[in-house]
């Protein structure tokens, strides 16, 4: 039989599509789903590596590297790291109810607030309610950083302190405000005044600038100052704080829809806040936001499934994440599993190749995780050892915020199953 001579591009890129679906099937019937327990185990390694790289003043070691007589370039520091590191270890409470974590997550929030939580250098012109986390040349480490405040930083700073909050001991409605809530209340202040009307927020305020609101569409910025303002607004329920959070998922939803599909950012943050949006609050969104907060998690969650690596082996087998690597891979799955809370039967299709994605995803990631050692809990950004070695000490090392998003995976993953097979819920103490 002659091949065809009229074959058309199209025809290609469906045959391309075809394939790449097979093998992504493939590699989702050959996984196998990680038991609870062996998930169970992991978190508690997760944590134990936070634990022991949180300092008596309340800093993390950034970095820890395989080889330790490594040295970094210079040492940088990343308050969003930090920031996302205690709200790892509240999601740890908020599952387990290990009261061991209260005091280093309040270490913690201790440095945050004392080092890098400060007003606006004009705030006698009319800004003295607003706070923001800054960002500078002591901190990152780097001699021409400008002092900036970031909206992933006062973000992840306002969700930082609302996980302290949560395990903070109550002693009754007259006991008053914390200091965290006074601090909360500023920050989210800051992230209301750096939104637009239609929901799209500056991403930077540089205050040797005018005007000093810079830059837009920043990627995870956007989620994270919405997850800030969805926690706040739960501890401090000020329709404002909801009002701008739930403007800011519509206003993603709606610019994200009108790009390609190869073009749509897989943004585990906004996925995060919309779940915790739906699912707590669903009165308080119209019809029609919800229908866009759908079709956008839909969205992103089909974009997550598009980039699994080409060749599986048994070393990437259920990485979700072109490249095969760690970190993106638990990120995608913090956003794959916030997707299933709210995608409705309607999405039955994508609902079912979601899970089976989790289930090889988090197998993936418990094959990666080191288990013994002085690195006992931590994440290498490649899954085998020596592919970290052979790319030097800037690979060769584990951050803070590698321990982060495989431990909210984690905890993600296991929530996820004693609620969906109606397990008993067990403390993970």
């Amino acid at each position: 039989m002659k091949p065809d001579k009229h074959i058309t591009a199209a025809m290609i890129l469906l045959l391309m599509s075809a394939l790449t679906s097979a093998s992504a099937a493939w590699s989702a019937e050959t996984c196998t789903a990680p038991t609870l327990p062996s998930v169970q185990a992991g978190i508690h390694r997760s944590v134990g590596y936070l634990l022991d790289s949180l300092h008596r003043n309340g800093r993390f070691t950034y970095r820890r590297y395989f080889d330790p007589s490594a040295k970094p370039a210079h040492a940088s520091y990343n308050l969003l790291r930090h920031a996302g590191a205690i709200y790892a270890l509240g999601l740890y409470y908020g599952l387990s109810g290990d009261n061991s974590v209260r005091e280093p997550m309040q270490r913690a929030a201790r440095f945050l607030t004392d080092c890098c939580i400060a007003p606006l250098p004009e705030s006698r012109a009319g800004h003295n309610d607003m706070l923001v986390v800054w960002s500078d040349q002591k901190m990152t480490g780097i001699p021409s950083y400008p002092l900036v405040a970031k909206l992933g930083g006062v973000g992840l700073g306002l969700v930082a302190l609302m996980s302290v909050e949560k395990v903070r001991p109550h002693q009754g409605k007259g006991e008053g405000d914390s200091r965290k809530m006074a601090i909360a209340r500023r920050l989210g202040h800051f992230i209301v005044f750096m939104q637009e009307p239609d929901g799209r927020f500056f991403s930077r305020y540089l205050p040797a600038l005018s005007p000093s609101r810079h830059g837009h569409d920043l990627l995870y910025y956007p989620g994270e100052a919405a997850l800030g303002l969805l926690m706040l607004y739960q501890q401090d329920p000020n329709p404002v704080w909801l009002s701008a959070a739930v403007r800011a998922l519509t206003y993603l939803a709606d610019s994200r829809a009108r790009a390609a599909p190869d073009k749509v950012e897989k943004d585990n943050w906004a996925l995060i806040a919309s779940a915790m949006l739906l699912k707590k609050w669903p009165q308080r969104v119209s019809r029609e936001q919800t229908k866009k907060i759908i079709r956008h998690a839909a969205l992103i969650a089909r974009a997550i499934l598009s980039d699994l690596p080409r060749e599986q082996t048994p070393v990437t087998a259920g990485a979700l994440e072109a490249g095969g690597r760690t970190v993106p891979t638990a990120m995608n799955l913090e956003g794959v599993l916030a997707a299933l809370r709210i995608l409705p039967n309607g999405y039955a299709p994508l609902i079912a190749r979601l899970q089976t994605a989790a289930d090889c995803a988090m197998d993936f990631l418990l094959r990666s995780q080191i288990t013994s050692g002085a690195l006992n809990g931590g994440m290498p950004i490649f899954p085998r050892l020596e592919d970290n070695f052979q790319r030097g000490p800037a690979v060769a090392n584990i951050r803070i915020d590698y321990v982060q998003h495989t431990l909210d995976a984690m905890i993600g993953y296991a929530a996820q199953r004693i609620e969906t097979r109606a397990a008993p819920q067990k403390p993970l103490k």
